[in-house]
């Protein structure tokens, strides 16, 4: 089965960077006339630059809810997309519990180490897929946790 979905990486330092990461990333979706019916997943906003890290905790949670409202007010699903160290050092996570979460952990244990709620697991960056490759060879794998009573 195919999911469609929008993964936007972001390099905002602050809220008036979010704001315009925002705007950009609707006018890609409106560009390309793809509207928040057709996608089946959220928009992921990806959240992962050190130099935005190092703007400190509550400046980082600002950004990701600043970006994730404004895709919201425009009728798109939000998620938060970092690694789990980040989701837990950088981000006030009662303000962001709201979105959804994909927690970015490559382990060998059985769930990624986060002590909250996450929607989306992406496990692994070294996997070797057929026709799915890079160009180094491997593509990330991810689990997507849905409801147990999810029909097609």
């Amino acid at each position: 089965m195919l999911f469609r979905s929008i993964y936007y990486y972001s390099y905002a330092k602050t809220t008036q960077d979010a704001k315009k990461e925002a705007k950009h990333c609707l006018s890609l979706l409106k560009e390309q006339g793809i509207t928040p019916e057709d996608l089946d997943l959220p928009v992921a906003f990806d959240i992962e630059e050190e130099a935005t890290f190092q703007t400190g905790r509550s400046n980082v949670t600002a950004i990701t809810t600043t970006f994730c409202d404004a895709l919201k007010d425009a009728g798109y699903e939000p998620m938060v997309y970092s690694g789990a160290s980040a989701l837990k050092r950088f981000f006030e996570y009662h303000k962001i519990k709201s979105y959804k979460i994909w927690v970015a952990h490559y382990t060998k244990a059985n769930r990624p180490s986060v002590p909250f709620r996450y929607d989306m697991w992406q496990y692994t960056s070294r996997a070797v897929i057929n026709g799915a490759n890079t160009g180094m060879g491997y593509c990330d794998l991810n689990y997507y946790l849905v409801d147990k009573n999810y029909k097609e």
